[in-house]
Parts: structure tokens; C-alpha cells; sequence
């Protein structure tokens, strides 16, 4: 029940028994509690869920002013022996497992979601990202992993120069190879390692290229080769004369590449055909670094012209790139277009239900 807070004015909270919590030895013999506390009465969308961190408590109201400016309806957790909830005698932020948390979490995303939210974004601080990760990973949605591959982290950073190019990709490509294992241990069935820089690294003189490329993508395939065979490899690569590298990306043997393609026509596709590419791709069908929203009869005619170059079963729809570029008011309804999209598409072609 959603009572006035007793911390901050204007603000409403909402305060339940966490029912798998019991007071230890030392402690008063009473009933633990979690609160929820939220700015305001629903009246956007989004929703966002903010986890606080340790020795901490929900009280920044100048965070949950900020989330409510960009379009979300802001709520804040405070976990047991925290905040609203710790009580004289409780010892403070006590846990034996922050997987302990996840019983509380599921309550306050039931009540956001009583609140008439199925989009609820996830923010959390210092002890609370690491939280809320833990939570979310319990999630049986699939999930994908992403981390910038060997060769775009050299190109992109300041690298040492006492040894050869070659040699600290592998050790960087080893470092992550550590990092794709775990994210697959995690449960993850698809991670994505990217590498925008794979032709932006090639040499001045082309006579070097064919060395640089058999060291590039040797990296790339040492940090994810460690993996289950059913475990899916994605890789992204940006806007390049991909003619000069594509025997490259096909050595990658990643299972799916995402391109930059929205504005490059059919170009991008005819070479992948004309090469014989048979692994899926993921053509960029609207670009995102334009403010234009795509309707869905836009992105289907995209679709049109990628199957004119590449089999039915290789498509994977997406975005151009990344989105952090663009506002929710300019992404959600582009995202919407484009399933709608896909769903006209199949329905054409019978294929109503098919992934």
C-alpha cells in the first residue's frame, strides 16, 4: 500500500515484509522490510528502478528529477537493513549474499509493473550495480554480452611500443578471452565482440596488410574460441570499404557480423554476395546517427533489397550501430517500426511466428 514518505515530501513509498529474511543473532526477534519509494503518481511509459549502494539510502532527489525531465516515472529501492527500513538493533546493511537481494527486487519490479510498466530500465550505484546485475542475470529472457574486441582496443588506446603490435594483441585478445568465458558461464547465449577498427588498422603500405590482417584476426578468434559450440559469436564492424578486409571478416568465424549500412545503398550487400559470405548478417537498416524516425514501410523496403542479395535464413534485422547517439522519444518509435516491419515482411511471406 502506497502511503505518503516519511522522508521526503511529495514522494510516496511502499514498505512489505521481505518473507525469506530473518533477524540474526543479536538482532530484535521482528520482521525485516524493504520500501519502495517513487517521485510521483505514473504518468510516463518508462519506468527506472535505482538501487542505492552500501552504507546508503534513497534520498538524491535531484537524480529522481532527472530521470522524470528525460520521460521515466523514477523508483528507488531500499533494501533491508537499510535506510526506511533499518530500525534500532538492526545491524546495518547486513547480508551474507547479495544474491540474498533478488526476493526484494522481484517485489518492487511486480509493483512498478502494478503501476502499468512492462518497460523498467535498471540503474544501480556502486554495491547496487553489482546488485542489480546479479538480479538481472536470473532473468530467462536471453541476453547478450559486448566488449570491444583486441584490435579496436589497440587502435583506440595508447599502446606500448617496446614490443611488436602482434604480441599485445594476443595478450589483450587473452584478457578477454577470460571476460567471453565468464559472460557465457553467466548463462549467456550470445556474446558480441566488436571491431569497428578491424580495417582502420590496416598499414600505410599494402604490401603489409596481409601480415597485419593474419595477426588481426587471429586475435579476434583467440578471445572467443574458448567457447561451447553452442554459444553465439557476434561481432559489429562500422562504415569501411569492407571489399579491402572481407577474407578477414570471414576468417573472424564469428557466426553473425552487424554492419553500418543504412546509408551506403546496396553497395555493402552486393560485395558480401559477390564474395560468397554465407555466414548471417545483420545489415543496418535505418541510420542512427540521422534524428529521422523510419516508419515500418521504409525498413520493409530495406528488407526487400536485402533479400534480394542474401538468403532469407543470414538476415538479422537491426539498427545501423549503437544508440546512446539518439533520445528514447527518437528510438522507441524506431524500434517499433522496425518490428513491425519484420512483421509485415513474414506475414508476405508466411512466415508468421518463425525467429
Amino acid at each position: 500500500m502506497w502511503t505518503d514518505d516519511r522522508l521526503l515530501p511529495g514522494y510516496r513509498a511502499c514498505a512489505w515484509q521481505v518473507a525469506d529474511a530473518a533477524a540474526v543473532d543479536g538482532e530484535p526477534d521482528e520482521p525485516l522490510t524493504a520500501t519502495l519509494v517513487r517521485r510521483n503518481e505514473p504518468e510516463h511509459d518508462r519506468a527506472l528502478l535505482y538501487v542505492h549502494g552500501w552504507n546508503d539510502y534513497f534520498f538524491q532527489t535531484h537524480l529522481a528529477d532527472y530521470w522524470n525531465r528525460r520521460g521515466f516515472d523514477f523508483y528507488a529501492i531500499d533494501l533491508r537493513r537499510y535506510g526506511r527500513n533499518l530500525r534500532p538493533g538492526l545491524f546495518a546493511g547486513y547480508i551474507t549474499s547479495l544474491d540474498d537481494y533478488a526476493s526484494e527486487l522481484d517485489e518492487a519490479y511486480r509493483l512498478i509493473g502494478e503501476d502499468g510498466h512492462d518497460l523498467i530500465t535498471l540503474m544501480g550505484h556502486s554495491t547496487g550495480g553489482l546488485i542489480a546485475s546479479l538480479w538481472a542475470a536470473q532473468t530467462d529472457r536471453p541476453m547478450k554480452g559486448m566488449l570491444t574486441g583486441p584490435i579496436t582496443i589497440l587502435q583506440w588506446s595508447f599502446v606500448r611500443d617496446d614490443q611488436p603490435e602482434s604480441v599485445t594483441a594476443r595478450q589483450v585478445a587473452l584478457a578477454l578471452r577470460d571476460e567471453v568465458l565468464d559472460l557465457e558461464a553467466a548463462g549467456l547465449p550470445i556474446v558480441q565482440v566488436d571491431e569497428p577498427a578491424l580495417r582502420e588498422g590496416l598499414p600505410l603500405r599494402r604490401r603489409d596488410w596481409d601480415g597485419y590482417l593474419a595477426w588481426a584476426t587471429e586475435a579476434f578468434r583467440l578471445a572467443v574460441s574458448g567457447v561451447r559450440d553452442d554459444t553465439q559469436i557476434h561481432t559489429h564492424l562500422c562504415y569501411a570499404e569492407f571489399g579491402d578486409v572481407l577474407p578477414a571478416i570471414d576468417r573472424l568465424d564469428a557466426d553473425v557480423i552487424s554492419l553500418e549500412n543504412a546509408r551506403s545503398g546496396d553497395e555493402t550487400l552486393r560485395t558480401l554476395a559477390e564474395y560468397g559470405y554465407a555466414r548471417e548478417v545483420g545489415p543496418g537498416v535505418y541510420d542512427i546517427h540521422s534524428p529521422v524516425i523510419p516508419d515500418d514501410a521504409f525498413i520493409l523496403e530495406k528488407l526487400r533489397v536485402f533479400r534480394r542479395h542474401l538468403a532469407d535464413a543470414q538476415i538479422w534485422v537491426n539498427p545501423d550501430c549503437g544508440l546512446k547517439t539518439r533520445t528514447w522519444a527518437e528510438v522507441l518509435p524506431a524500434l517499433r517500426a522496425l518490428v513491425a516491419a519484420v512483421q509485415r515482411l513474414r506475414a508476405e511471406l508466411g512466415k508468421a511466428g518463425q525467429d
